[in-house]
């Protein structure tokens, strides 16, 4: 959660989206109206409205669906960052939901404060994102 914070950070500062951070849908602040094929976004917003209620999640799901689909050449004026969903797509793949608790996140089996927009502006990562790195965190601190 901290690495998404992070990226996702950078991201909304280099694209003037500071606002909207942290839970954001990226690929629409870059090109507004993106489309994405209809039988994706049906299917996407099926699953979305059968399994996931919290607005945030919501938002970083069609966010990641809208990153993949940006045409390669919308970023070129872009600084060179990170995959800004990565870190949150293995979070969920990992069984890791949150929910906003004031100035907290809750992981589950941990807390992430959540801080303001430059707290996450580091240009380092806060943590590989490896698998043996993640098995160990999941195991012996918060995500």
């Amino acid at each position: 959660m901290r690495e998404y914070l992070r990226r996702s950070a950078r991201w909304a500062e280099a694209v003037g989206a500071a606002e909207s951070w942290p839970f954001f849908d990226l690929g629409e602040a870059i090109e507004p109206g993106i489309h994405v094929d209809g039988d994706l976004a049906a299917e996407m917003e099926d699953f979305l409205y059968q399994n996931v209620t919290r607005g945030s999640i919501r938002n970083t799901c069609w966010g990641a669906v809208h990153w993949a689909a940006l045409p390669p050449d919308t970023l070129a004026g872009l600084p060179a960052l990170d995959d800004p969903y990565e870190p949150l797509l293995l979070f969920y793949e990992r069984g890791g939901p949150f929910t906003l608790e004031g100035p907290f996140i809750n992981v589950g089996e941990g807390m992430v404060l959540h801080k303001n927009i430059e707290d996450h502006l580091s240009p380092q990562p806060v943590t590989d994102l490896d698998a043996i790195s993640l098995d160990y965190l999941d195991t012996n601190e918060s995500r």
